[in-house]
This record gives C-alpha cells, structure tokens and sequence, in this order.
C-alpha cells in the first residue's frame, strides 16, 4: 500500500573570485553514504482524490506501515528496492545522493496495483500506479522526508481514467 523509498539531489556548485583572476569552482562535497539495508517507517500523511475510493481511503490518513530498503550505490547515483512487510510488494527507485539528502523516483513495481477493487457503490475499478518519489534528509545511519505516489483510476479491465488517487507520506529509515 505504501511504496517507500529514499532519493537524494543536492547541487552544490560555487563559483570563487580570486581578484581579477580566473572563476574556479569549489569542490562539491562528498555525497552521503546510504548503501545498504535500512528499516522503514512510513506514515501517510494525506490522501487526495481517488474517485469513489477517496472518501474510504481517508481512513488510512495517520497510519503507518513498515517495510525496508535495500540501497546500493555508485558515487551519487543510487538504486533502491523498497519492500513492504505487510503485503511483500516491492517498488524499485533510482535516485542520486548529496552530502545529507536524497531525491528517489520510481522505475517499477509489483504487486502494487488493485484490479478489479470494488468502489463503495458497487462500482469495479483499477487501481495503477504511475509516478513516486522520494525527497529526504539523512545524518550518519537516520534518515526522514516526505513521498509522493500517484496512481490512475480506471474503470475495471480498461484503459478509460475516472480518477486520480495522491498519497503523501513522511518516513524515517534506520540503516542495519
């Protein structure tokens, strides 16, 4: 239900005068070291539209699940594979490093979407989804932020959209 993962962007270019000589830019600071496995907690922060589900949904705002993320990493780049405790669905994310954040976004996931779930009105739909990410903050084995997932209502077994589902999240992770 939750897709959880850790993404990282931090730019941190400047460039330095030197009286009349030429600009040179200062070094970029080593990005944070986040490989590894880390246990999640995830809580749901928000839940917007959802087309017949979003009045249901809005019972899960303030709930909180668990799961972990396998993060490996070369230099900044990151690759990340969330997995729920709960449900063993898996969302992999790629993302990049800075010297204390991180930005992920989805790549994939399975065992993700609701098919043929049906709305309080008897109703059938799909549920899909289509973007997530990730933005955090990370200091020595914690990490925290906020994530975004997006996923597309459609009704059951076609591609015709009803609706648009949002969930917002804030987390933290503890590095293993």
């Amino acid at each position: 239900m939750i897709r959880t993962v850790l993404m990282v962007a931090v730019v941190a270019l400047a460039s330095i005068g030197c009286g009349g000589s030429k600009n040179q830019n200062a070094p970029t600071p080593p990005s944070a070291q986040l490989a590894g496995l880390w246990d999640l907690s995830e809580t749901i922060t928000s839940i917007t539209g959802g087309e017949c589900f979003g009045a249901a949904l809005q019972g899960s705002v303030g709930t909180t699940g668990g799961g972990t993320l396998q993060i490996t990493q070369s230099g900044s780049a990151l690759t990340v594979r969330a997995s729920t405790g709960s449900t063993g669905a898996s969302c992999d994310y790629t993302g990049t490093a800075g010297s204390s954040s991180f930005v992920l976004n989805l790549t994939s996931c399975t065992a993700s979407d609701l098919i043929g779930a049906t709305c309080p009105n008897g109703a059938r739909r799909d549920v899909r989804i289509v973007t997530g990410a990730y933005n955090g903050n990370v200091t020595g084995a914690a990490a925290n932020g906020t994530g975004a997932q997006t996923y597309n209502v459609l009704v059951s077994g076609s591609s015709s959209p009803v609706g648009t589902l949002v969930i917002n999240t804030r987390f933290t992770a503890t590095r293993r």
